[in-house]
């Protein structure tokens, strides 16, 4: 909990501000996605974050997705996920 764990800010997505090669776990390369934005929490705080796509989920996001952000103070952005409406 104390490495994983963190607050939640929602991130809507607008567009992708670079990439950055990753390796799949069968040693093959593919490209991870980089973003950046203003983020917000339950209660309203806003905070920019930047993160990048791992290859547990590599894919990019589309323009307008909303992403769960998980943001420890130690250890920054510990964790994405794609929120659905």
């Amino acid at each position: 909990m104390f490495r994983y764990g963190g607050h939640y800010y929602y991130m809507k997505i607008s567009s992708s501000t670079g990439t950055s090669p990753i390796t799949l776990p069968v040693n093959i390369p593919a490209t991870g996605y980089q973003y950046q934005g203003l983020a917000t929490n339950s209660k309203g705080e806003k905070k920019y974050l930047h993160f990048n796509t791992v290859a547990a989920d590599p894919a990019p996001f589309k323009r307008g997705q909303i992403v769960r952000i998980t943001f420890n103070q130690r250890y920054g952005v510990t964790n994405y996920k794609l929120v659905h409406r």
